[in-house]
């Protein structure tokens, strides 16, 4: 199962169990197709958008880690605005991949993660943010989302 998907299964597990109404979505991957995020979630705790990154490597880099859309803006840039304009509460979600171990994924606030980007730095390192920002990892398929809203 592919990170996205199992986030949003995850999501849907932890609504479920704590029986609170929730939409989430996860938006379609296509060609052509302007998505605005990954994953969006509309429930009585909050509205939330979330942009997913997946990592084998040591560092998550702005240039190859995200892209440029159609009109020449970058991809950053473009999720900033729909964020901004949206008042969603975003995130910018990292899986680190781990040979051996348990996945994780780590949630990394989108006002911090677009500080980090405008004070100049070219990327993230995985240690740094896994020390730094709330930690969650997968177990059966599924990645424990109480610490997420804690």
């Amino acid at each position: 199962m592919n990170f996205e998907r199992s986030l949003v299964k995850s999501f849907e597990n932890y609504f479920r169990i704590k029986d609170i109404p929730a939409d989430v979505r996860r938006w379609p991957q296509q060609r052509y197709y302007k998505q605005p995020c990954d994953i969006i979630i509309d429930s009585p705790i909050g509205h939330f958008g979330f942009e997913c990154k997946s990592t084998s490597a040591k560092k998550i880099y702005w240039t190859s880690n995200f892209h440029y859309t159609a009109d020449g803006t970058h991809q950053i840039f473009a999720l900033d605005d729909y964020f901004t304009r949206s008042a969603r509460n975003a995130y910018l979600v990292v899986e680190i991949k781990s040979k051996g171990a348990h996945n994780r994924c780590a949630f990394i606030p989108w006002f911090e993660f677009m500080m980090h980007v405008m004070e100049g730095h070219n990327g993230m390192w995985c240690k740094d943010i896994v020390e730094k920002y709330i930690v969650t990892t997968r177990h059966g398929g599924f990645y424990d989302m109480n610490p997420f809203f804690q």
